[in-house]
């Protein structure tokens, strides 16, 4: 029955693990009573009536990955990421580490422009009727953007580690091994 709609071909239907996701939001400190009160929203994330994620917020590995592989300092010199290369890797361990570098300077970028979004989003885009919605806004009076919510976690939606991954092997196998 849950089925019908995707054997159709007309729509989507997450179903989500609780195991897996009220056990992931105890660790982050929820109590059991929100951790079993979760929702879904967007693609897969996953809210509580005590906060707000953008769930529309890629970040894709990819690109530094390609920055380096293919020495795209064009495209470095675009978005002001700049990917070591990989080429003259003396052995797979140090590739290895670059990668994991440029990987990381991609999400150091990411979460500065969270960073410095977060400083001034109240100035220009409120969520008034969004945070009314949350337990403690309206206790707060104050706006979610503003501090009022009970929790201000957040977190930057990832993709592309098992392309990279594949792709590590790959590189291991064919080149240095």
């Amino acid at each position: 029955e849950i089925n019908k709609s995707i054997v159709k071909g007309t729509s989507t239907v997450l179903l989500q693990n609780d195991d897996a996701t009220i056990s992931a939001l105890l660790r982050a400190g929820r109590p059991v009573k929100e951790a079993r009160d979760y929702y879904v929203s967007g693609c897969w994330g996953v809210s509580t009536n005590q906060e707000k994620y953008d769930h529309g917020s890629y970040l894709n590995l990819l690109k530094p990955f390609e920055f380096s592989i293919h020495n795209l300092t064009d495209k470095m010199e675009k978005t002001g990421i700049f990917a070591e290369s990989l080429d003259g890797s003396a052995n797979f361990e140090e590739l290895y580490q670059k990668t994991l570098r440029n990987c990381e300077r991609l999400i150091d970028a990411k979460l500065d422009v969270t960073r410095k979004g977060g400083q001034i989003f109240h100035k220009v885009d409120r969520f008034p009727i969004f945070s009314s919605t949350l337990e403690n806004c309206i206790e707060n009076h104050a706006d979610f953007t503003m501090g009022g919510g009970k929790y201000k976690d957040d977190y930057q939606l990832i993709f592309g580690l098992p392309n990279i991954i594949d792709s590590l092997l790959a590189v291991k196998t064919l080149v240095y091994d």
